[in-house]
């Protein structure tokens, strides 16, 4: 199972480990495991705006492992609720995912939980965001195409001081319409100066003083700046200019809205009903489920509102977690450290007379059994929140509606709000009896009436459980809770493979450089402008990428041709191991497009005759690391070695501007035979067009502006070695 975290980094890269996101759920106040801010029971994590608002405008929430989306509610605008004068608008968008996770000691054993994604944002805003872009008539985020000079506000002491500003830098523009300008001049040229805001610093690659210039570019960030715009002459225009410049940054419709039906080509259901489709959808890990949605809430009974933009991330299954799976929640550790705790009679009031609040408290600080205060009882929460990751607790979903159990649950919370509002104004009377008189108590049982109906009408709208039809879909109103994030410790270790291409994606481009999304695919017939079948997948690897054996396997031939230039081919003969591989290929669709498809495995396929692996249009091979030599033909290799870097050997003469590598698996490598070979899909979990981030794409194509040449790499492999 593979896993990935829930957002990306402001500039599209992944997290490298869960401490950052830590960092990064450490700067907000509410939305905590097990217990919210409001004291009462929380059974996710919440990301909001104010701690990755690029969630909010470009960068997707993505799925935390692969899995099969089974139920939605997507409208296409907010739900609201009007309370006194004010009307509140919130997200009730969302999408569940179901997981298996495969006990690796016994095949017929599996783990099924789930991960819920709420408050996603409308199908209306995410259009809306999309139109004002392409019409470049609002554009709130821009990425830097090319290194450009920032100063100071026009006219103050420091505006000469200029601060160049790497290519790939993220910028918000202040006045997203662009009409607000401050004019200066440089050097007697008079300029327009636009006003944005740093809020990621690129990464610096010229050779003259690349450390004094990264430098004072990392200080701009989260600083603002102003961006010359030149005044052009007759003839020049101004949004050609600023096209060449940067690029904006904006949304795209989350794939599976449109990948509905039992061909999976259908729009989803968009009326903000709770729909359970038909047929699964099958989902990867890491893939684009949409952004933070709005959420508007009242923050007391007076009627002030507050808002954000949130997604609340849950994982939780019907079922008690077994060891084998908090094993691997754990990193594989045999002393996985989680308590699991039945808390099904809760009602999520946090107070001392609810059991299941004080069960946890012993169950993770066993020094302590004494009786405590309902303040002393917050206070520990606040203290032990990291500890609170390891406890897994059945307890009431929040997502069921039963309106008995939820009147008991927030007027109790609603209640201690009451509590202090009705201490304060106690405060400024003599005695009881002169409170009681005043027009006071009336005024609070009626306001407070009438916000305990609110928040039940809000809370109807939300959730969604109740609505499901369980002989479709069982999920029970009890779930056994996991803290979100600790699924991305499960480890994808037990396939023996590493992939050819660190990160690897399907090319998007032709020779040429023009965009040709499905160019690089496997089969007959993906290429049928062209005589002759694709036998590989062209995975996107600029010139001097490392290339990784993917199997133990022995070189089996080298070669140097015209059209496949350097290339390499690896030998899997050990049946044992062939049988493995064999066995845990991929669960890999292949891609149906409207006038071509791709190939899956040839007609003669016979993995007894063992696997190959080809790799093409090499720049260079690696050394053997117990010779010091080149490898060569019967040396063996192993799974993660570095064999050769990726180059654009065996191209035209004149270059390519889509550098790549073309990757092979066959049972017997023949170069004019497809019926041996097996769509590498099967094996490289790559990411095609669809799946690729917005600064994937833009890397791809920045480098096919390059015409890169070296028609032999770096020089000839020997032909050594045989085929088949």
């Amino acid at each position: 199972m593979k896993t990935a975290f829930p957002i990306c980094q402001v500039d599209g890269s992944q997290f490298n480990d869960v401490s950052a996101l830590k960092v990064l759920l450490n700067g907000q106040t509410s939305g905590r495991y097990i217990i919210s801010k409001g004291r009462g029971w929380h059974g996710g994590i919440h990301f909001n705006n104010r701690i990755a608002f690029w969630a909010q405008h470009f960068q997707p929430v993505q799925a935390m492992a692969d899995g099969e989306l089974v139920a939605y509610r997507m409208a296409e605008e907010y739900p609201t609720t009007q309370y006194q004068e004010t009307t509140s608008s919130y997200s009730n968008n969302f999408c569940l995912l179901r997981h298996t996770f495969q006990n690796p000691d016994k095949e017929d054993e599996s783990y099924t939980f789930y991960s819920l994604y709420m408050h996603l944002q409308s199908q209306k805003e995410i259009q809306d965001s999309i139109t004002a872009a392409e019409s470049a008539s609002q554009i709130s985020y821009i990425r830097l195409k090319k290194n450009w000079n920032s100063r100071s506000e026009p006219g103050s002491a420091d505006f000469d001081k200029k601060v160049l500003l790497p290519k790939d830098s993220i910028l918000k523009l202040i006045d997203p319409s662009r009409a607000t300008v401050t004019k200066d001049k440089i050097r007697n040229t008079e300029y327009d100066f636009l006003k944005v805001k740093v809020v990621c610093v690129g990464q610096y690659v010229g050779n003259k003083d690349k450390v004094k210039i990264q430098n004072e570019a990392d200080q701009k960030l989260n600083q603002e700046v102003w961006l010359a715009i030149k005044q052009y002459g007759e003839g020049t225009n101004p949004e050609e200019f600023w096209n060449n410049l940067a690029e904006p940054l904006t949304k795209q419709m989350p794939p599976w809205h449109t990948q509905n039906g039992p061909e999976n080509n259908l729009p989803i259901v968009a009326d903000g009903t709770v729909q359970v489709p038909e047929l699964p959808m099958n989902i990867k890990a890491g893939e684009h489920l949409g952004y933070l949605g709005k959420y508007e809430y009242l923050k007391n009974a007076q009627g002030n509102i507050d808002q954000e933009y949130r997604v609340h991330l849950e994982v939780f299954s019907n079922d008690r977690p077994p060891e084998y799976f908090l094993k691997a929640l754990a990193g594989g550790q045999e002393e996985h450290g989680f308590q699991v705790i039945d808390g099904s009679s809760s009602t999520g009031v946090m107070e001392p007379a609810n059991t299941f609040f004080n069960d946890i408290r012993r169950a993770i600080d066993t020094d302590n059994d004494g009786q405590i205060s309902e303040n002393e009882l917050v206070a520990f929460y606040q203290a032990a929140t990291n500890r609170l990751e390891k406890v897994i607790a059945k307890h009431p979903s929040e997502w069921y509606f039963k309106e008995d159990e939820l009147a008991i649950k927030y007027k109790k919370l609603i209640e201690k709000g009451r509590e202090i509002q009705e201490n304060k104004l106690r405060s400024y009377y003599q005695s009881e009896e002169g409170y009681q008189n005043s027009p006071y108590p009336e005024m609070i049982e009626s306001i407070y009436s009438q916000f305990i109906n609110h928040e039940q009408q809000r809370i109807e709208k939300i959730t969604w459980i109740q609505q499901i039809d369980l002989n479709v879909l069982n999920v029970e109103s009890r779930v056994w809770h996991i803290w979100p994030l600790s699924i991305s410790n499960i480890k994808d270790g037990e396939r023996h493979w590493h992939e050819p291409i660190l990160n690897p994606m399907s090319t998007n481009h032709y020779q040429s450089g023009g965009k040709c999304i499905y160019w690089g695919l496997f089969g007959d017939d993906i290429r049928k402008e062209r005589a002759g079948a694709h036998r590989g997948l062209d995975i996107f690897a600029e010139v001097g990428t490392n290339v990784y054996a993917c199997v133990d396997a022995e070189i089996q031939h080298t070669r140097h041709s015209n059209s496949n230039g350097n290339l390499i081919v690896l030998r899997v003969t050990d049946k044992k191991l062939v049988q493995r591989i064999w066995n845990e290929r991929l669960d890999y669709k292949v891609h149906e497009l409207s006038d071509r498809s791709e190939g899956a495995i040839g007609k003669d396929v016979n993995i007894d005759n063992g696997l190959r692996f080809a790799y093409m249009h090499l720049k260079s091979i690696e050394n053997n690391p117990e010779t010091g030599m080149p490898l060569k033909v019967g040396d063996k290799v192993t799974k993660g070695q570095i064999i050769a870097k990726s180059g654009v050997s065996g191209t035209k003469l004149d270059g390519t501007c889509a550098p790549h590598l073309h990757f092979e698996v066959s049972t017997r490598h023949q170069y004019f035979d497809s019926h041996t070979k097996i769509n590498p899909g099967y094996f490289v979990d790559f990411k095609y067009y669809e799946q690729q981030s917005d600064s994937e794409k833009k890397w791809q194509l920045d480098v096919s502006k390059t015409r890169y040449k070296g028609h032999i790499g770096d020089k000839k492999f020997p032909e050594d070695g045989f085929n088949g």
